[in-house]
């Protein structure tokens, strides 16, 4: 667990309810990028504090999305979160960020997460790091 990365996000947000407590609303353009398929962060909290705080017109949402349907907003993009062609289920958090192209964590990367958050039997971890058709996303398709 990154405890110092958790830290940090954790100051970072105390810092801006705070802010937002004492000056109001986000006044200069917001952009909140997140996948809504994300188990770990809570996606709807997130959007919803955007929402009521980031009043800049130029204040931008964008969301991943697998299986969900949403109407069109004003100032939201909502982007496909899942490839049939490049094999992802879905997106989290730590996703978002990289690139297919990374070479630790990309499709020809040298880093494969086989088992993080989704325990499985020695058999499967094997047969996920030895295959040459993995699936990517938070969930297993077993």
């Amino acid at each position: 667990m990154p405890t110092r990365g958790v830290a940090e996000t954790w100051s970072a947000m105390k810092d801006m309810h705070r802010n937002v407590d004492n000056y109001g609303p986000v006044k200069i353009p917001w952009m909140l990028v997140q996948s809504m398929d994300d188990a770990v962060i809570v996606p709807g909290k997130n959007e919803q504090l955007w929402k009521q705080q980031a009043t800049n017109p130029d204040s931008q949402f964008i969301r991943f999305v697998s299986t969900q349907q949403y109407t069109s907003e004003d100032r939201v993009v909502t982007l496909s979160g899942s490839s049939d062609a490049d094999r992802v289920i879905a997106l989290t958090h730590l996703a978002i960020h990289q690139s297919a192209e990374n070479p630790h964590y990309g499709a020809n990367g040298t880093y494969r997460n086989c088992s993080a958050n989704m325990p499985r039997e020695p058999e499967r971890v094997k047969q996920c790091e030895e295959s040459d058709e993995v699936w990517y996303g938070l969930w297993s398709t077993d």
